[in-house]
């Protein structure tokens, strides 16, 4: 018997996502529009504590605020767990600041799923010390 298994098709998707965010090579604007389109059209996002965020504008105006204050970002899942169309990741994101200084913090996503296309995303964790 083989010791492989399959990766799911979500947790794929969920990878190319926080690739849309990680590659060095593109501008915020270019990374938020790669992104939403992971996203359905009235997919709600919640950062931490923010208020939510609905459809691919609001979205994309985010997160090319917050792409324009970081230098990159790298997302490191530790533990997965999909039920369903629903995906919960359990990650290490470090955050490289424009300082040179990085900042790694632990965070736990929750992503619903429609079809291929994700209708909600929740961040949860504390963003505050890669401002501080």
């Amino acid at each position: 018997m083989s010791n492989l298994v399959a990766k799911s098709t979500k947790t794929q998707i969920l990878k190319d996502l926080f690739e849309a965010l990680e590659s060095g090579t593109v501008t915020p604007i270019q990374s938020s529009e790669k992104y939403v389109n992971f996203l359905t059209e009235s997919a709600k996002f919640r950062f931490g504590n923010f208020d939510a965020l609905v459809g691919h504008k609001a979205i994309k105006d985010s997160l090319v605020n917050f792409c324009q204050q970081v230098k990159s970002i790298y997302h490191d899942i530790k533990r997965e767990w999909e039920i369903g169309d629903v995906v919960f990741l359990d990650m290490e994101v470090t955050y490289y600041r424009l300082d040179g200084v990085s900042v790694t913090l632990p965070v736990m996503d929750f992503f619903q799923f429609k079809g291929d296309l994700i209708e909600e995303l929740q961040i949860f964790m504390d963003i505050n010390p890669v401002f501080t």
